[in-house]
């Protein structure tokens, strides 16, 4: 089944030119003229990844993010800006608005056929965690069906019990036997509702999961720029006191440390421009040294799309902020 892409565009153009290039590498293509028409298309379709531009007439991108956020059936879908708006302070704004990626214009198409297939790749449930949901499935389903046999059972008695009754039922001892009756189907009664409660209570739902999200208690701030590290720790602080936050003013000395220490911090911030090691030789030098699930996300000064494409080929990266990180940014990372 191919991937669903819906485009929410107001030119028309380059709408066309989106649906053209996209359809040519095998996506189903949705269009939308404005962000009205997105939310209208929205209510109705259930895209695998949503690109929209965010000036747009009658409901701008800002408001399609806020409704796809807001919709259950939404909430988790790739959300890709696509915008003249190439300010810093813009694409820090779209991003603390909940989207996943932000590419400026003009831009290259690659880049974006990049963006989105890293996305995809991203939304993709790991094969240890469909084998881990599988095993959850089989041992409910074992469950049911050893629930299901003690209690045929006990449903039983009452049905053979009632059948003998309804019998021996005459004239003479009436009132004894549907006396009886009644309370033979008080106690079947009883047995179904055991049931339907054991059932909707005690037999868990083998897509959900009874782990409390995890909690970030430590931080790695790699930068080479120590006032923005000073910065970022008295804000990490600000949010949390209890903060571990350890400072590195290079990828090289990060990675010693982390190596020396077995140490990896629940997650890294990481500057991008470094000298000696800069982020990207960081991120492949950890990844080849450590088997351990890292969440990293990138700092940078840079609105290179070509950067923020890149850094979600990384599977450990999960955000791309351009600096000064904010205390609004801060909440969203560690909320999440």
């Amino acid at each position: 089944m191919s991937t669903k892409v819906l485009v929410i565009e107001d030119e028309e153009v380059l709408r066309q030119s989106l649906a053209d290039i996209l359809e040519l590498e095998g996506f189903e293509v949705i269009l939308a003229k404005d962000g009205l028409d997105g939310i209208e298309v929205l209510s109705e379709e259930t895209p695998d990844v949503i690109v929209s531009d965010i000036m747009m007439p009658r409901a701008d991108g800002y408001a399609v993010l806020n409704f796809v956020r807001q919709e259950s059936t939404l909430m988790h879908t790739p959300f890709i800006f696509l915008s003249a708006k190439s300010e810093r302070t813009d694409v820090r704004s779209g991003m603390n608005k909940g989207a996943d990626d932000y590419i400026t214009k003009p831009f290259d198409y690659q880049e974006l056929i990049d963006a989105i297939n890293a996305r995809i790749v991203k939304s993709q449930p790991s094969l240890e965690s469909i084998s881990q949901l599988k095993d959850q499935i089989i041992n409910q389903s074992e469950k049911l069906k050893e629930f299901a046999f003690i209690n045929s059972h006990k449903v039983r008695g009452p049905m053979v019990n009632i059948l003998s009754l309804i019998d021996k039922l005459n004239d003479n001892d009436s009132e004894v036997l549907k006396e009886m009756l009644h309370q033979n189907a008080i106690s079947l009664d009883q047995v179904i509702t055991d049931m339907n409660t054991a059932i909707a209570d005690e037999i868990e739902n083998p897509f959900m999961t009874n782990s409390e999200p995890k909690r970030i208690q430590s931080i790695y701030l790699i930068d080479d720029d120590p006032f923005q590290n000073a910065l970022n720790t008295q804000l990490l602080h600000n949010y949390a006191a209890d903060m571990k936050v350890k400072t590195f003013e290079s990828g090289e000395n990060a990675l010693k440390h982390i190596l020396l220490n077995a140490e990896v911090p629940d997650m890294i911030l990481l500057d991008i421009n470094m000298p000696e090691m800069d982020g990207w030789e960081f991120l492949e030098s950890l990844l080849s040294e450590e088997d351990k699930n890292i969440e990293v996300h990138m700092l940078s000064s840079s609105l290179d799309n070509r950067d923020r494409v890149k850094a979600f080929s990384f599977k450990c990266v999960k955000g791309f902020i351009c600096k000064p990180l904010s205390e609004e940014m801060i909440s969203k990372i560690i909320l999440k």
